[in-house]
């Protein structure tokens, strides 16, 4: 694929020359100076080098002014997976997720935010910051899959180490070493249908608890997810935790719909394992 020289520039200048304009026309003792960078600029990606170029100026622009004495912080975000263009481009977004790319939640962000603001931030020693949202082993396990080639770089290696050294490759796992629960590894390993299904409605449970913040056994999963107050916005939260945590797509017109949260998570259930001769559907 060709780029041309406007095409490379229409991407790249508004994070150079925006950049630089801010960096000399905003005073110099600023409380914090944060430049929105990308994860794109550490791995590469394909056909937008020219993006991947303005990002990387930003963590070099974040450097300088940290060489400098002033406050600055370069976050090398990956994908905002629940908010503005990741909900005007799903397709590609699940592309992504499939990819192996994770999501950033929106607290999340504002969480790390929070953080690169505080005034007793140490900017000089910590100027640009590579978020990665993935433990080590799920990391490990999707190099082993042959998803995530940028994994492979030289600079990733000591979290491949890490993630190899904490994975027991010998169990069919319940939980990774971070107490996370694999539930993908968990439906493909039930006997039925029914137990995939229950398998992904503990899960499902779960999520949705911490989304609309009541306890677990306050969730009745013979209901709809609309009866139990999952709105439009929650139901997006939970297409993308199908997504992450099962990789399997599922509309928020089906998590929407009159049918119980049990019904639901069988059909997804059906989706992953589709083709099991051990299923009596």
């Amino acid at each position: 694929m060709n780029m041309s020289a406007d095409g490379f520039h229409a991407a790249m200048d508004p994070k150079t020359i925006g950049s630089w304009n801010l960096h000399e026309l905003l005073p110099a003792d600023m409380d914090f100076f944060i430049l929105l960078s990308s994860f794109c600029g550490i791995i590469g990606n394909r056909g937008q080098c020219n993006y991947s170029a303005g990002n990387t100026f930003e963590d070099g622009l974040a450097r300088y002014r940290a060489s400098k004495g002033q406050r600055a912080v370069s976050v090398d975000l990956a994908l905002i997976a629940e908010a503005g263009w990741a909900n005007q481009n799903y397709k590609v977004v699940t592309e992504s997720l499939r990819a192996g790319h994770g999501g950033v939640k929106q607290e999340q962000l504002m969480a790390m935010l929070d953080a690169l603001c505080d005034p007793t931030y140490d900017c000089k020693q910590f100027a640009q910051v590579v978020n990665v949202i993935d433990s080590p082993e799920e990391l490990y396990r999707m190099t082993q899959d042959d998803r995530l080639a940028w994994m492979t770089k030289p600079l990733f290696n000591n979290l491949l180490r890490i993630g190899e050294a904490r994975l027991d490759t010998h169990a069919t796992v319940d939980k990774n070493d971070d107490g996370v629960i694999d539930y993908l590894a968990l439906v493909k390993a039930a006997a039925t249908l029914e137990e995939a299904g229950e398998v992904i409605v503990q899960g499902l449970v779960q999520k949705l608890a911490k989304s609309l913040s009541v306890p677990p056994e306050n969730l009745d999963v013979k209901k709809p997810a609309f009866v139990l107050g999952v709105d439009s916005l929650i139901a997006v939260e939970v297409r993308y935790w199908f997504m992450k945590q099962l990789r399997v797509e599922v509309a928020v017109f089906n998590i929407m719909k009159k049918q119980s949260l049990i019904e639901l998570c069988r059909q997804v259930a059906a989706q992953i394992t589709q083709g099991r001769e051990s299923f009596n559907t």
